[in-house]
């Protein structure tokens, strides 16, 4: 099963304002988030988690390796005019929100796209953090 609608992310509007971002609405479909709300590694405090302990089995890993893909990488390119072949990709799992979490910060000079894509466990909704707020629903946001 396909997780990620990536027609939806062609389709999405470039914002420029205060900087280069689009929102994908529905980026991932409702029986996507029962999985992975279904098969969410359990992770009881906040922080940033490595997902190299993930099972094949387990919904979230599946949609990591459609982010790893080509399919992805090439949507991501087009949209945002970027080379991302070749480019080193991190990612990493959250435990829960924390008062110290999304903190402004400046990024690495060399970091080029940053995908943020947030389940609720408790409402199945899609969250996604901005940089003092959060915008709550069935979103993914990439920026």
């Amino acid at each position: 099963m396909g997780h990620l609608h990536i027609e939806k992310l062609h389709a999405a509007t470039l914002e420029t304002d205060p900087f280069e971002y689009i929102v994908v609405p529905a980026f991932l479909s409702q029986a996507s988030l029962k999985q992975i709300n279904a098969t969410y590694p359990e992770i009881g405090k906040g922080g940033s988690y490595p997902i190299e302990s993930l099972k094949p089995s387990m919904a979230i890993k599946e949609v990591i390796d459609e982010l790893d893909g080509h399919e992805f990488e090439q949507a991501v390119e087009e949209k945002f005019g970027v080379a991302l072949a070749g480019k080193p990709k991190m990612y990493s799992l959250r435990g829960w929100l924390r008062a110290k979490d999304g903190q402004i910060h400046t990024d690495s000079k060399d970091k080029i796209i940053t995908v943020c894509c947030s389940i609720s466990m408790r409402t199945g909704r899609t969250r996604v953090a901005g940089f003092a707020s959060c915008a709550m629903g069935q979103t993914s946001k990439i920026s």
